[in-house]
């Protein structure tokens, strides 16, 4: 197969050798290090543009950031209801994806906030090598591909739009994502969905299938974890023509629906990882699965090789080197991904839904400043009628009744044009500000 021994440092050394691009589609430039050159601080920012959105985000990417800092954050962020929990009181309205490969934190509102959001999930900037800082319309346009699988090592694939879609449940669910936010990442999901009809047909178009196909004609495969992840890996594995028999281990046994395959406690791995050819692991711990030293003395016991596949993020084990073992963790596996070129048109069709998404946030945004000018315009105007009448009134008291007739008069009479501007465009806003004196203070 060609794949590494296992070894974290030797795996540094050769992403240290293929040297770190900060890639984006977006304008940022993309480069590679010498052999044996000096490292340096590595940060792209996409630059806003005239006019832009007021939301900002930070991207921690394969393959700009390197896996153990990845590790770090997504470490960081568990439990992510107690992430989110501190977002939401800290009164900022966000949104955090964090999957094997990729790590996104978003912003409704300025620079200032994002970097307000970094400190409390990270207790830092978290400024790192390969980070890429996006604002506006540049934010848009990325989630909208992320979610439909555009920025992924498998082109297309559909995890990441199941994580993108339940991350944005549980930042909605947890007060996290509020008001304009939540209509941005419904439109991301809705566009994730639409785009499949310009992908191949081909469901094999993820990680976890990319995982599945490594594994050879062996009569037993152990699946440590049944998430999104290691659900899909026994998907593709039951799918095949003669398929394997395939374990899954998880802490609650009886909490899982599994037809087809046989459910272990995971407090029994020691055993799959001691006599299967083949364990996938794809758990949510935030620390190894199994400490080295243990896993040394397991894999020691074994008379043949284990293919030890490693999806988690932070990886769930560190074999030590010297052990019947060939590891793949999930860059090694996004290093197998064979990057085609995006279908004709699913380029374009995202790129245009996100910037109809834009389009109406300034509109929605304008439309928004236009009512508030138009009702306070209509308020001023009731208060002067009211005080012109007032000295009329044979008993004062009779003025809070006056106010409220006046002001639910001038607010029925507005009625019919807010509705319309809220239908309307910029040609629409000036002739309705022209009409009612309203000056674009802009």
């Amino acid at each position: 197969m060609g794949l590494r021994p296992a070894g974290r440092a030797r795996h540094a050394r050769a992403r240290a050798r293929r040297g770190t691009p900060t890639a984006s589609r977006l304008g940022v430039r993309t480069f590679r290090l010498a052999v044996g050159a000096p490292v340096p601080h590595l940060r792209a920012v996409v630059e806003p543009r005239a006019g832009d959105l007021e939301i900002n985000a930070a991207s921690y990417a394969y393959p700009a950031v390197a896996a153990d800092v990845r590790a770090h954050y997504a470490t960081a962020l568990e439990p992510m209801d107690g992430a989110l929990g501190r977002l939401a009181e800290a009164g900022l309205s966000a949104f955090v994806l964090s999957t094997c490969l990729r790590i996104e934190v978003v912003v409704d509102g300025p620079r200032t906030r994002l970097d307000d959001a970094l400190e409390l999930l990270f207790g830092h900037a978290a400024s790192v090598d390969g980070v890429v800082y996006r604002s506006g319309t540049a934010v848009v346009e990325h989630l909208f591909r992320v979610a439909a699988g555009l920025e992924s090592a498998v082109l297309g694939e559909r995890e990441i739009s199941t994580q993108f879609r339940q991350a944005a449940s549980k930042a909605v669910d947890r007060g996290a994502a509020r008001g304009r936010l939540v209509g941005l990442l419904d439109a991301a999901i809705a566009t994730a969905r639409a785009s499949r009809r310009y992908l191949p047909s081909d469901p094999a178009r993820s990680m976890a299938t990319l995982a599945a196909s490594l594994v050879g004609d062996v009569p037993d495969v152990a699946i440590l974890g049944y998430g999104t992840m290691g659900r899909a890996v026994a998907e593709a594995l039951r799918s095949r023509p003669r398929p394997p028999r395939v374990e899954v281990f998880v802490r609650r046994p009886e909490t899982v629906d599994a037809p087809g395959l046989v459910v272990r406690s995971l407090d029994d791995a020691a055993e799959a990882i001691r006599r299967r050819p083949v364990v996938v692991s794809a758990t949510s711990a935030d620390t190894r699965l199994v400490p080295t030293e243990a896993l040394r003395r397991l894999l020691v016991r074994r008379t043949d090789p284990l293919l030890l596949i490693d999806l988690a993020m932070p990886p769930d084990f560190e074999p030590p080197g010297g052990t019947p073992v060939r590891y793949v963790d999930i860059d090694d596996l996004a290093d197998l991904a064979r990057r085609a070129a995006p279908p004709v048109g699913v380029d374009r069709f995202v790129a245009e839904a996100a910037a109809e998404w834009i389009r109406r946030a300034r509109v929605r945004g304008e439309a928004g400043a236009l009512i508030r000018s138009l009702f306070a315009q209509a308020d001023l105007a009731a208060a002067a009628v009211v005080d012109r009448f007032a000295g009329k009134l044979s008993n004062p008291a009779d003025r809070k009744l006056l106010e409220q007739a006046t002001r639910a008069a001038v607010r029925k009479l507005l009625h019919h044009p807010v509705r319309f501007i809220g239908d309307g465009n910029d040609e629409t806003f000036a002739v309705l500000a022209s009409a009612f004196g309203i000056v674009d203070d802009d």
